[in-house]
């Protein structure tokens, strides 16, 4: 294939696949496919963990940086290099990794702040009746 022509399916592949947004259920997904890789070295209560973490980002209740710290901290202890080489779980800049995009989580934090200074009642619930007061994964 001449260099020209390269240049030119690889730029308009490449800016594709940028156009494809990264929602907190995509990102799940990557971190449930990450998960596979500790079938072996994890024990099923950790596993557990991540699961609920991942499923926690996904409905908007954390922030990404909450399952990839997880995840950082358990592919250093179980020493999966593979996930340790992933651009994903070190992005740059390292600012990426505090990025919120689900509009339900914003909500939240502008309801817990007014919350807790006083302006609102109740307490926000998760989509299982659940409530959020007090239960601290971490």
């Amino acid at each position: 294939m001449p260099r020209r022509e390269f240049q030119e399916r690889y730029s308009t592949e490449f800016m594709t696949a940028l156009a494809a947004i990264a929602t907190p259920r995509r990102h799940a997904n990557v971190l449930q496919h990450m998960l596979g890789y500790f079938k072996e070295t994890l024990d099923r209560e950790s596993r557990v963990e991540l699961l609920a973490i991942i499923e926690d980002h996904a409905s908007g209740h954390v922030p990404l940086v909450v399952p990839l710290t997880l995840f950082a901290h358990h592919i250093r202890r179980c020493d999966v290099p593979f996930l340790a080489e992933q651009v994903y779980l070190r992005p740059h800049p390292v600012e990426l990794m505090l990025r919120t995009t689900c509009d339900a989580m914003r909500e939240r934090v502008v309801v817990n702040d007014r919350m807790q200074r006083g302006y609102a009642t109740g307490v926000p619930s998760r989509s299982d009746g659940t409530s959020r007061r007090g239960s601290r994964r971490i």
